[in-house]
């Protein structure tokens, strides 16, 4: 586990949205469950946006925690506006990043 000090560095430097949607885990409904509708997440978001003008000001959520991944391997997927998109696979190895570019 990450140190709390750093979690919360981390937090200070999290987008507005982001913070948001935290919140709304917190105080609205939890990651992963039923949604009834799009308009009462936004609806939602924009609650708190006026509760939290200042994105300095949102608190951090309860749950909020810091891991720390080891990764040897990402695959990054970057969609366009036409829906081609490319494939990028990342893999560490001899000690370093190497890059591929997959067929999507």
């Amino acid at each position: 586990m990450m140190p709390k000090s750093l979690v919360e560095q981390s937090w200070l430097r999290a987008p507005y949205l982001f913070k948001l949607l935290d919140r709304f885990y917190q105080e609205y409904q939890p990651l992963g469950s039923k949604l009834q509708n799009q308009q009462m997440l936004l609806s939602s978001i924009n609650n708190l946006k006026t509760k939290y003008p200042n994105e300095q000001e949102v608190p951090p959520p309860q749950h909020l925690r810091g891991f720390y991944c080891k990764a040897s391997w990402i695959e990054a997927l970057y969609i366009d506006n036409l829906r081609i998109h490319e494939r990028h696979c990342y893999s560490y190895t001899e000690n370093s990043w190497h890059h591929e570019l997959l067929v999507p």
